[in-house]
Parts: structure tokens; sequence; C-alpha cells
């Protein structure tokens, strides 16, 4: 039986002709995402360069280095953060290093824009666009997936194309099964440290604790 993941890139691409060069994108490695706990998504807008093979893993994973210095370091950092607060741990983080410096190979990768174009910058509203005539493949690919966390790397308009999502609290919201967090792409670069700090002042808030505890009894 072929991979769902795979079934709804290939229909996804053969209905798209005019993307040439189509993003294969998603969960990075299925054993290590099925056993993470929450299993957590990452939505961004489009990929640089010729990063377009994303997924499955050819590699042990992503990472540290990359076109950015804090890209998948940044990422190491919001899966920790989110995977304390999702287990009411409190997170370790004396040296930000061991934490940053890991291969990221846990989650999934999702890009609203299938359609590569090696752009170094993003245009808001054409992510927007393509977030709109692709919602129903981009809604799918998120319920095939199945993440409990979404982070939003600067991309919480182009998820309400996709699915709804009411506000909780900060910058935190309940989706469809899942907490949804606004956030910044994984590129800006304002300190390891400030991000351990709005994340844990985040996720660690009494009513989103809450709210994870009624995701979680829900099944999910």
């Amino acid at each position: 039986m072929k991979d769902e993941e795979r079934v709804l890139l290939d229909e996804w691409s053969a209905q798209r002709p005019e993307y040439k060069i189509f993003v294969r994108d998603g969960i990075l490695n299925k054993s290590l995402y099925t056993a993470s706990n929450p299993k957590i998504a990452i939505l961004l807008k489009e990929s640089n360069d010729d990063f377009v093979e994303i997924a499955p893993l050819t590699t042990d994973g992503y990472g540290p280095n990359g076109n950015s210095s804090h890209f998948w370091r940044n990422i190491n950092i919001y899966t920790y953060i989110a995977t304390c607060a999702w287990n009411n741990i409190n997170p370790i983080y004396d040296d930000i290093h061991e934490i940053t410096e890991k291969q990221v190979n846990s989650i999934a990768y999702i890009n609203v824009k299938k359609n590569a174009e090696n752009k170094s910058v993003s245009n808001d509203n054409e992510i927007l666009e393509y977030s709109e005539r692709d919602q129903p493949f981009l809604r799918k690919q998120l319920r095939i997936i199945q993440p409990q966390i979404v982070f939003c790397g600067n991309t919480k308009k182009c998820y309400d194309f996709i699915e709804d999502s009411s506000f909780l609290k900060h910058n935190v919201y309940l989706g469809k099964n899942r907490l949804v967090i606004d956030y910044y792409h994984p590129s800006y670069a304002f300190g390891f440290e400030k991000h351990v700090e709005i994340l844990s002042t985040c996720l660690f808030d009494s009513d989103v604790q809450r709210a994870i505890q009624e995701v979680k009894s829900a099944g999910y």
C-alpha cells in the first residue's frame, strides 16, 4: 500500500503542472515523528535555493548549519520548549548549545507554496494566494500528518485559509485537535535565550496548559 503522504503529493503535483519544480515535504522521519510526544509541524512560506526534496529524509537529519545560522537551531528550540510544555516538564536550557546543535529529524516540515521558484524573499500576498488556491491539498496534508502542535513561521494568515482556529492566549490558538502557535520564522535572529523566554511564557501559561490537557484527554 502506498504511503498516504506520497499519494497526496503525487496527486497535488499532477493537478498543478504549472509548478515546474514541485516541493515534496511533510514528515521527515516517520518512525521518529510517530514516537514524538507531541507531534510537531512547522508551517513555512516557501523553499529557498534547491531545497525541494525535503521529506522523507535521506540523511540522519537537517542542520544545525544551513543558509541561515539560526534556522535549524531555532527549530530545535521551538521543538524543545513545546515538548517540555506539552509534558509539563520544566525546561533545562543551561546549555543552549546542546539543544541547538542537534539535527532536526522528528518533525513535519510543510511549505504553503509548493511551487519552488528559489526566491530569497517571499511575497506575502502571493503566499496567501497559494494557501487559498491549494487549501484542499494543504488541509489534507495536515490531516494525514495529524500534528498536535503547529508552529506558524509568519504563516498564521495562511493557516487561517487552511483550517479554523480560535484565539487562546498570547500568540497561541486552539485549532482542530491541536495548538497553533503564531510565531517568528526560524531564520529570525534575536538570540536563542529570547526565543526560550517568549515560548516558555506562552506555552507554560495556565490557560494554555489546560488546553494542552484537553487536547491530550481527547486522545489526539
